[in-house]
């Protein structure tokens, strides 16, 4: 079996009425979607189709992952890397090359986002291009990160995964397991399998998956998701988590296709059942009733997210001086096997709260960046500590690493010395600064932000390879560095910078930092920060946000 057969685990999360639902597709379910709309618009302008390419689908794949991990919305990577690297390190040797990106949390709503900017429907209606690599991966600010990466290659085509043939018929969508475990009790988190395979001869698309606490026509329902497509043979998992709150005997009903909106085969074999006894909470060291698969009970137990902040991911200047703005950089991971989401992040100051904010998600294996601005207005000892998720409101394989704390001193700066390679006669010298209204930003057509910054030395003596660095702070309080640049100023001198970048959200902040490190001794440094709030009417959690086209 190739890739394209294997299942794995991309989290899609649905919260209703306290339950959450997660669905694990086939790899191919939405890429193989997606292929089918880009087809239907080729051949409804004569064009030959597509067909699926491994060596462009792992390209592809792996740069959505990529963005999520580094929060970054680009064609070329941090290390510089292009499409056209991309696509030649995956072993594909190219005579044409074309790609398109783009964030929204629903396939059709993405493709149809696409086919409205005519870069990117170019791309997707080119002639010249045979074959097309399809990257899909949940999570990052917009929902899926999406990648198409188009290609014609040298000498004819590499192996391919083609759609499976549909024969003449109608889909069955049948629920073929369940596995439930976790303590049957009140108060108490119960972890329902799901898995639901396509048994009839034609694909399934657009159909609902439902879980109820008794009849569907009576019950209470506890938890829902809509699923794009399933395709013939194919499989999809649905994990519920499920608190009950009273105890008894409860029947659950689940509903393969809840509201009847694909014509099967069969729709006689939709719903299945569930019994369950629920007792009352323990008292003392009595347990209630346990409801285990225990061939399957250790990766029950392991099958949480694990999430982890150490020393080892901090990142803080090594003098902090008084009245000096100081950045500290954590790292949050999720070492566990399945993704975190809502995480709570709070960060304290000798026992007093400083920042709090929560993280959307972090998918496993893979990291979110923390970033806080402090400014000292004494000198002394000071304690952080940063505490992801303190109410412990997620469960996870281990709270042992949840907490990370930084002792450190902030002094006063003396004259005699400073951190930084070049001398100057006097602090008086030197006074780097940056006004509010010295930051413009404008949005662009294409949901962009262009920003233009000020930054101006109103001492009387030249500051040479000063750093400036740009941030995006959204509405949860995190930071994200946009770029850093290195600046020359005479004196009295203003310059003026632009840069432009994708926004991570719609509202939030723009903040400029001059000489982040304190390496230059300035007669004040109160005015080295400024910021300015943005609104961003073209990125809609609803559209696409899409980059140009490279070819």
């Amino acid at each position: 079996m190739d890739k394209y057969g294997k299942l794995v685990f991309l989290l899609i999360t649905f919260v209703l009425f306290g339950a959450t639902i997660q669905v694990a597709y086939s790899e191919t379910s939405e890429e193989f979607y997606m292929l089918s709309l880009i087809n239907k618009e080729r051949q409804a302008q004569g064009l030959p189709t597509l067909s699926m390419n491994s060596a462009l689908s792992s390209a592809a794949k792996s740069h959505s992952q990529d963005m999520i991990n580094r929060s970054y919305f680009n064609h070329i990577n941090p290390d510089g890397l292009t499409p056209s690297d991309r696509a030649r390190n995956s072993g594909y040797n190219f005579i044409a090359l074309g790609e398109n990106i783009c964030g929204n949390p629903s396939i059709d709503a993405g493709h149809t986002s696409l086919m409205n900017s005519i870069a990117h429907r170019n791309n997707i209606l080119n002639p010249s291009f045979k074959e097309v690599g399809i990257g899909i991966v949940d999570g990052g600010p917009y929902g899926k990160m999406i990648t198409q990466l188009f290609g014609t290659q040298v000498g004819g085509t590499t192996p391919s995964s083609e759609i499976p043939q549909e024969a003449e018929g109608k889909p069955d969508i049948l629920i073929e397991s369940i596995d439930v475990s976790g303590k049957a009790e009140v108060g108490n988190q119960i972890t329902m399998k799901i898995t639901l395979t396509n048994k009839g001869k034609k694909n399934a698309g657009n159909f609902v998956f439902a879980v109820f606490d008794g009849n569907p026509d009576n019950g209470k329902l506890l938890g829902k998701s809509s699923i794009n497509s399933l395709y013939v043979g194919y499989k999809v998992t649905a994990t519920l988590i499920w608190t009950p709150q009273t105890s008894g005997e409860y029947t659950i009903y689940f509903v393969s296709d809840y509201g009847n909106a694909v014509i099967e085969e069969n729709e006689g074999n939709n719903i299945s059942t569930y019994n369950l006894s629920i007792s009352g909470p323990s008292q003392g060291t009595s347990s209630g009733n346990t409801v285990n698969n225990p061939s399957v009970q250790e990766q029950r137990e392991s099958y949480k997210p694990d999430l982890s902040i150490s020393s080892n991911d901090l990142s803080y200047q090594s003098t902090i001086y008084v009245n000096s703005s100081s950045n500290v950089y954590f790292r949050i991971k999720n070492i566990g096997q399945s993704a975190a989401y809502n995480i709570p992040m709070k960060v304290y100051l000798n026992g007093n709260l400083k920042s709090s904010s929560t993280i959307p998600q972090i998918l496993p294996s893979s990291f979110n960046d923390f970033n806080v601005f402090l400014t000292f207005t004494s000198p002394g000892e000071y304690l952080i500590e940063a505490k992801v998720d303190p109410e412990n409101t997620i469960q996870e394989i281990s709270e042992m690493n949840n907490i990370v704390t930084l002792r450190f001193k902030v002094i006063e700066r003396n004259t005699n010395s400073i951190n930084t390679t070049k001398t100057v006669d006097s602090p008086k010298d030197i006074d780097l600064l940056i006004y509010p209204y010295y930051i413009m930003p404008e949005e662009l057509v294409n949901g962009d932000l262009f920003i233009r910054a000020k930054i101006k030395n109103k001492g009387n003596s030249i500051v040479e390879e000063a750093n400036v660095s740009f941030y995006e702070r959204d509405m949860n309080s995190s930071d994200r560095l946009i770029e850093k640049i290195s600046i020359t100023l005479g004196p009295d001198e203003i310059i003026e910078k632009e840069i432009t970048f994708s926004p991570f959200s719609r509202e939030g902040e723009i903040i400029v930092v001059i000489d982040e490190e304190n390496k230059i001794k300035e007669s004040d440094e109160g005015n080295n920060i400024a910021t300015k709030i943005f609104s961003v009417k073209a990125l809609d959690m609803n559209a696409s946000y899409i980059d140009d086209q490279i070819v």
